[in-house]
């Protein structure tokens, strides 16, 4: 029984993480994309914004660690276990998460910051989805792995390309 938890804890943390670089090359390419392609000021500014003043540390965690879990708990579970408490299939739920991330991100950040979080929440919701048979928590740690290891590659790689 050990054993099956400690392959389980493995796989949850392997497949969330290779989902969340997955996550930010897909949501940034879009936002490259509507950054490239729309006018100025189209994509908005980042979720972040207003920790861009914070100390480094203590933008790293909240970035990483504690808003994507609480991102996580409202822009994830919430909508899919919602969907699922009224049997929808799969696909709807991954959209209804999907939608909330875009909602939420819209009102931080403008459109075209929506329409990137949304793919990004549609990821997410997958992870949520693919490790839910196993229960909540690791349903909840997936998606949260997945979300972090997302910011934590925009932070390092796409807030260097894209100001």
């Amino acid at each position: 029984m050990a054993e099956a938890s400690r392959s389980s804890a493995y796989a949850i943390v392997m497949w969330s993480t290779l989902g969340g670089f997955l996550s930010s090359a897909i949501t940034g390419a879009v936002a490259y994309s509507i950054q490239r392609l729309l006018p100025a000021g189209f994509l908005g500014h980042a979720a972040s914004a207003q920790l861009s003043n914070a100390p480094e540390a203590l933008f790293i965690f909240m970035a990483t660690l504690a808003i994507p879990l609480l991102e996580t708990l409202i822009g994830t579970m919430a909508p899919v276990e919602l969907g699922r408490a009224f049997r929808a299939g799969n696909l709807v739920c991954i959209v209804l998460a999907a939608s909330v991330f875009a909602v939420g991100h819209f009102l931080n950040g403008g459109v075209g910051h929506a329409v990137a979080s949304a793919v990004g929440g549609a990821i997410f919701a997958l992870a949520y989805l693919a490790f839910r048979s196993g229960g909540t928590i690791p349903a909840i740690a997936a998606s949260w792995i997945c979300h972090g290891t997302n910011n934590l590659f925009v932070i390092l790689l796409w807030s260097k390309v894209m100001p």
